[in-house]
């Protein structure tokens, strides 16, 4: 925390702050953000208000942005917690590489807010980031998932920036906050000539008189910049205290230079020696160690320590527990920029090599390096090559900075050129920079001789090809002609056939498939390598009806997985593999068991996955009729590819299209903009949602032709050539029947109804299978008794939208068929569990089929659940506010209820909505009032 000074003229911004820690001392947390121009008081005010007895009691934890060294990787928020943290040490350590993790910043951030949610249940914090403008991005988007945690528990973020600079990643997080009202804005304005006479005052034991008051008046109301002109005034001698008042001497100006200019004026009053170790000190970063400062500058200790005395004299470094910095960043802005542009990149190379030679961490050499771009040479690119390789990928954006400016100054034939080649590809594949990765292409690796690193860059750049669109061919010429030129060893060999079993799969050549995943299989075998195991039985499963699918992730799941990245992403795959399987197979209890393991999982290696993961979870809640939860998961899913977006938006806009709300409905398809139906199976299957939705758009709007067309592609042939598309359609083709004999086209829905029957005979997956082939027959003949059997077979297997649907037209065929007693039985049930979901779009669809044979639905009671109050929750949401009551954290309650900590979050921000409170402890306190008889 900065030293605090005497805050003038800020008494009513001091109140602010002051309430907020009241209210978060009574568990209330915020958001407070406190902006104005460089020196105008930020941090002072700050530092000013913790030091009230209002504040005395309170945790408080302080990260400090730095323009000259921007932290990479978390460290600006790691910066704030206390050094002597175990979880501190745990995250660095992930951020070392010295972990499982899938992308190691998204599971060391998780961590950070999984440490504050749990710091929080035990006693109020106040987290200050000040001059936020400086923060790395990692942390900023951590921010974010802490504003979260602030919104409902006893933390307090007092966030300071200037206006400008302001990174686009800042700007998104104040608006995100300042939109709903959550937080609190205190903009600094320039004080009062009153407050400036003040601050004068004080600092000259006088008031200015007229002539040093035109220079007060000058410094336009920004107190540090008058502080530095009264204090090199004062140093100069230029000011004199006379008849009571502070004036100026005779034949000296009052009339302020630059900021910059003043406070070069008063480094120049120290002596030669503490200058140039302050330049040293400006170089070497925002907090340093004397010691530090003595290996950098290779002075003798004695010396710098006299040195740092005489500037911590002068006001200008201060303690800062057992290191040092500078008074304000504007000190170290001026010292950084009087070094030679020349001298300093010599510096930086010089700290550079100091700290890697006393093997401090590779990030801290990384800074210094990236600050000298001139200097990546013979040492640095053997200390580069030295770095453990998942430390290095730890950090792939800075991995791939410094790899690729090592890469252009090494010539072509030196062996480093071909590691760094290598390195450089594993990173741009972390990072998801496919075009890149191919335009190092197939030249970088003609250019590699070594064979297990020519292996190892084919194996990157062939799942770099993976993720482009289309990109088949290129992958299997990468793969053939690099094992047909040389051989890579066992462990590149397994792989990369591997990597083609699971390219030939995606492109639905199901022969060729089955002979290189039995190779691939065989060769990882002998490699013992059960990533290329992992990857071949991946494969497989593109081609697995649904029951030897679950057999091949049981096998894959069992292999002696070693603890790296890649084992974790690939066990991360298969397990996102197992929940879609188990939805397959109707298995509801071991998919419910499932699913908060694997999100929790996920989360904890910092997955990407995670999204597919929810999204799993989305579509399970909507075909169980849980569109509130399904929309729970919504909300935490961030679509990263036009299939995960498909899916998303499709899922979100169909639910918005049943509940009636075709305005909200067309808004979510409009953000996708035009996506190709036809675009490869998995968009194909991603894309159902999507149809769905606009067919029921369609046919709201009486456009039954448009309907059918959103699902006639299930019946081209080309397009189902593949298993996995054909497992895929059995929903859409009664769906399809539907709307055929609603427009009616009955050539139309025979043709789909042969489908259903075709798909069951050739792909028996499961008993809702026949169900669907009873459905589409029965909606096709009229036959009651079919469609009676369907919707026993859909209620048995919970599938209770396709028993909806079977009971909707069992009702219909026997109101023709002149049963109307039964069919108004069979009615009745369907429109109150279409009512109770809040289906209204399927309600009036049934209502205006039934009408016209005199059944209509009477008056109801109110049956929906209350908006507010204890009797509006849920019952997850009733569990989820009675562990808050018992005062346990997010990620308690998530262990507790084997979710993860986010769904929790998510749960908690409803409890507090309905319930109309602002806390979790306003929670326990309604809870304990509840209880009372």
């Amino acid at each position: 925390m900065p030293k605090v000074v005497n805050v003038v003229g800020r008494d009513e911004r001091l109140k602010e702050l002051s309430a907020r820690f009241g209210e978060l001392t009574q568990g209330r947390g915020g958001i407070v953000w406190v902006g104005g121009e460089a020196g105008i008081g930020k941090s002072s005010l700050v530092a000013a208000a913790l030091d009230d007895p209002a504040a005395e009691d309170l945790r408080v934890w302080w990260a400090s942005g730095d323009e000259l060294s921007a932290p990479t990787g978390l460290r600006f928020l790691l910066e704030a917690i206390p050094r002597d943290t175990e979880d501190r040490q745990q995250i660095l350590d992930l951020l070392a590489g010295r972990g499982s993790g899938t992308d190691v910043i998204r599971a060391a951030s998780e961590r950070i807010i999984a440490l504050f949610d749990r710091e929080c249940t035990r006693a109020p914090l106040v987290l200050v980031a000040d001059d936020l403008q400086w923060a790395d991005e990692e942390s900023l988007d951590t921010l974010l998932g802490l504003f979260r945690v602030a919104r409902q528990s006893p933390l307090l973020i007092i966030a300071t920036a200037r206006p400008l600079p302001e990174p686009d990643a800042l700007s998104r997080l104040r608006a995100a906050t300042l939109r709903d009202g959550q937080a609190t804005s205190i903009m600094l304005l320039p004080l009062e000539a009153s407050s400036m006479d003040a601050i004068a005052e004080s600092r000259l034991g006088a008031p200015p008189g007229p002539v040093l008051r035109e220079g007060v008046v000058a410094t336009a109301g920004n107190p540090y910049y008058l502080v530095e002109m009264l204090n090199a005034l004062v140093e100069e001698g230029a000011v004199d205290v006379r008849n009571g008042m502070a004036e100026m001497l005779p034949g000296t100006s009052p009339y302020p230079a630059s900021l910059s200019t003043i406070i070069g004026r008063r480094l120049g009053f120290l002596s030669a020696g503490a200058r140039s170790t302050l330049r040293t000190a400006a170089i070497l970063d925002s907090r340093f160690t004397i010691t530090d400062l003595a290996s950098m500058s290779s002075r003798p200790l004695p010396t710098v320590v006299e040195h740092v005395d005489e500037a911590l004299q002068a006001g200008l470094v201060v303690e800062l527990g057992r290191e040092l910095g500078f008074r304000h960043p504007l000190i170290r802005q001026v010292l950084h920029t009087q070094v030679p542009e020349a001298v300093r990149i010599a510096l930086h190379e010089h700290a550079a090599r100091r700290l890697a030679a006393e093997q401090a961490s590779w990030d801290r050499v990384a800074r210094h390096l990236l600050a000298a771009p001139e200097t990546i040479d013979g040492w640095a690119i053997d200390w580069l090559l030295g770095i453990p390789r998942p430390a290095l990928l730890a950090l792939p954006a800075v991995a791939v900075d410094l790899l690729t400016r090592a890469r252009a100054g090494l010539a072509t034939g030196d062996r480093r050129r071909e590691a760094v080649t290598v390195r450089l590809a594993a990173a741009l594949r972390i990072l998801r920079r496919p075009e890149d990765l191919a335009r190092l292409g197939s030249s970088a690796l003609a250019g590699i001789t070594d064979p297990s690193d020519a292996g190892e860059f084919a194996w990157h750049l062939s799942r770099g090809y993976q993720m482009l669109p289309a990109q088949s061919a290129e992958e299997i010429t990468v793969i053939d002609g690099l094992l047909e030129r040389l051989d890579p060893g066992p462990l590149w060999r397994a792989r990369l056939l591997a990597q083609r079993a699971v390219t030939v799969a995606n492109a639905g050549r199901v022969e060729e498939a089955g002979r290189t995943i039995a190779e691939a299989i065989e060769a990882g075998n002998r490699a013992g390598d059960a990533i290329s195991i992992g990857y071949a039985l991946a494969a497989q499963l593109q081609t697995a009806g649904p029951e030897e699918a679950y057999e091949v992730i049981k096998r894959a799941l069992a292999l002696p997985w070693p603890d790296d990245p890649e084992s974790t992403d690939l066990r991360m795959l298969l397990l996102v593999n197992r929940l879609i399987n188990l939805l397959n197979l109707s298995r509801w209890s071991e998919f419910e068991a499932a699913l908060g393991t694997t999100i929790s999982e996920a989360e904890r290696v910092g997955s990407l996955r995670i999204t597919e993961v929810h999204n799993t979870a989305m579509a399970y809640f909507y075909s169980d009729g849980q569109w509130d939860q399904a929309m729970l998961y919504a909300t935490q899913t961030e679509a990263r590819t036009a299939e995960q977006a498909l899916l998303l938006r499709g899922f979100v806009a169909l639910i918005h299209a049943r509940r009636g709300d075709a305005e909200l409905a067309a808004e979510q398809i409009a953000l996708l903009g035009e996506h190709p139906y036809g675009n490869g199976v998995a968009a194909l299957i991603a894309a159902r949602p999507l149809m769905w939705a606009r067919a029921c758009l369609a046919e709201t709007a009486g456009d039954l032709a448009a309907a059918t067309a959103e699902l006639t592609v299930w019946l081209d042939p080309e397009d189902m050539s593949s298993p996995r598309a054909r497992w895929g359609r059995w929903g859409c083709v009664s769906r399809l029947v539907r709307l055929a004999l609603a427009a009616g086209d009955l050539e139309l829905a025979e043709r789909a109804g042969a489908a259903a029957v075709d798909d069951a005979r050739d792909l028996p997956s499961s008993p809702k299978s026949q169900a669907n082939v009873d459905l589409c027959r029965g909606m096709i003949d009229g036959d009651p008794e079919r469609l009676r059997t369907a919707y026993k077979l859909f209620e048995a297997h919970r599938a209770p939208l396709d028993a909806l649907t079977a009971a909707e037209e069992l009702a219909v065929v026997l109101a023709k068929q002149g049963d109307l007693e039964r069919a108004r039985s069979v009615f009745a049930g369907a429109a109150d569990r279409y009512a109770a979901m809040g289906a209204l779009t399927d309600l009036r669809r049934l209502q205006g089929r039934l009408r016209p044979h005199g059944i209509r639905r009477g008056p109801r009671a109110a049956s929906r659940r209350p908006a507010v109050g204890w009797a509006a929750l849920t019952e997850t949401e009733r569990t989820v506010a009675r562990l808050v009551a018992e005062g346990l954290s997010n990620p308690e309650i998530a262990s507790r209820l084997f979710v993860s900590r986010r769904t929790v979050e998510t749960h908690v921000a409803r409890v507090l909505s309905k319930l109309q409170l602002r806390s979790r402890v306003e929670v326990r306190l309604s809870a304990a009032d509840l209880s009372q008889p």
